[in-house]
C-alpha cells in the first residue's frame, strides 16, 4: 500500500507549497491556477510521452462521457479549492478537508457495487460525524463562505474519482494526467484570463516544485485507484490531511486546536480498524 501512502505525503507537501504561494507570496489564485498549470504540464508531458499509454476503447463515446467527467469535477474542485484555502487558515480549512477521503468512500459506494464494502462505509460515517462535531461551536456549526466552498471541493473531489476510475480502464496514469491538465489549463485560462506579468522569479521557483510535487501525486494516486479501488486508496489518504494540520501549526503558527486532534484521532483509529477488515 506505498502507492497511496507517498501520494497522501505529496498531495499534503503540495497544499503547504499552495498556501504559501497564495497566503505569504500573496499570489493571486486566478494566477496561480494559470502560472502553476505551465510547470505541471510540462513534467506530465515529458512522463506521458515515457510511460503513456492509451487504448483505442478510450476514444469511445462511454469513455469520453467519463473523461469529460474528469475534466468538469477536476475544474470545479481546483477553482473552489485554492480560492478557498488562500482566505482560509489551513486549521480552519482542515477539518473538512480530512472528510474528503471519507466522502470518496461513500460516493464509490454508492455508485460503484465493486467498491461497496459496507465496513469502509460505516467506519466513514463515523469519521465525518467527529469532523462535523470538531466544527462545531456552542451547537452551531461555523462555517463561512470559504468553508462551505470546502464542502462542495470535497464532493467534487470524490465524483472525479468515479470518473477517473472508469477513465483508467483504457489509459494509464501517465497519459491520463498530461491529458487532463492540457484540458483544465486552457480552460481556466479563457475563463479567468490572469496576466503573469508581475509573477516574479520567486513565484515561478514556486510554481516549479508545485509542478513536480503534482505530477507525484495525482501519478501515484491514480496509479493507486486503478491498482487498489477507490475505498482503499482514499482510506491511506487520510495521512494527507493530518499532515496539513501539523504543518499549519508549526510553519503557519495557526492556533492549535484540540478538537480538530480529537477528530483527525478519531479518523486514524477508523483507518487502523479498516485495516482488520
Amino acid at each position: 500500500m506505498i502507492l497511496p501512502i507517498i501520494a497522501a505525503i505529496s498531495r499534503a507537501t503540495e497544499i503547504v507549497i499552495d498556501k504559501t504561494i497564495l497566503s505569504r507570496q500573496k499570489v493571486d489564485f486566478k494566477v496561480y491556477l494559470v502560472g502553476a498549470f505551465i510547470p505541471v504540464l510540462i513534467i506530465a508531458v515529458i512522463l506521458g510521452l515515457l510511460f503513456g499509454e492509451v487504448k483505442p476503447a478510450f476514444f469511445e463515446w462511454a469513455y469520453l462521457l467519463a473523461f469529460f467527467g474528469v475534466i468538469g469535477t477536476a475544474l470545479g474542485w481546483n477553482a473552489i479549492f485554492y480560492r478557498a484555502i488562500q482566505h482560509e487558515k489551513l486549521s480552519e480549512a482542515e477539518p473538512i478537508i480530512i472528510a474528503t477521503p471519507i466522502v470518496t468512500i461513500l460516493i464509490s459506494a454508492i455508485f460503484m457495487p465493486e467498491e461497496r464494502k459496507w465496513g469502509y462505509v460505516i467506519l466513514g460515517i463515523i469519521a465525518v460525524l467527529s469532523v462535523i462535531i470538531a466544527r462545531s461551536y456552542k451547537h452551531h456549526l461555523k462555517f463561512n463562505r470559504y468553508s462551505l466552498a470546502l464542502v462542495g471541493y470535497t464532493l467534487l473531489f470524490g465524483f472525479e474519482a468515479l470518473f477517473l476510475k472508469v477513465v483508467l480502464t483504457n489509459s494509464n496514469a501517465f497519459a491520463l494526467y498530461p491529458i487532463r491538465v492540457v484540458f483544465l489549463l486552457v480552460i481556466l485560462a479563457i475563463i479567468f484570463r490572469p496576466s503573469l506579468k508581475k509573477t516574479t522569479i520567486k513565484n515561478w521557483l514556486s510554481f516549479i516544485g508545485v509542478g513536480i510535487v503534482a505530477n507525484a501525486y495525482h501519478i501515484l494516486i491514480y496509479l493507486s485507484y486503478d491498482y487498489y479501488g477507490i475505498a482503499v486508496t482514499a482510506l491511506f489518504t487520510i495521512l494527507q490531511p493530518i499532515l496539513i494540520y501539523f504543518a499549519s501549526i508549526f510553519l503557519f503558527k495557526e492556533k492549535f486546536d484540540w478538537r480538530s486532534i480529537a477528530a483527525a484521532a478519531i479518523v486514524i483509529a477508523c483507518v487502523i480498524y479498516a485495516q482488520f477488515i
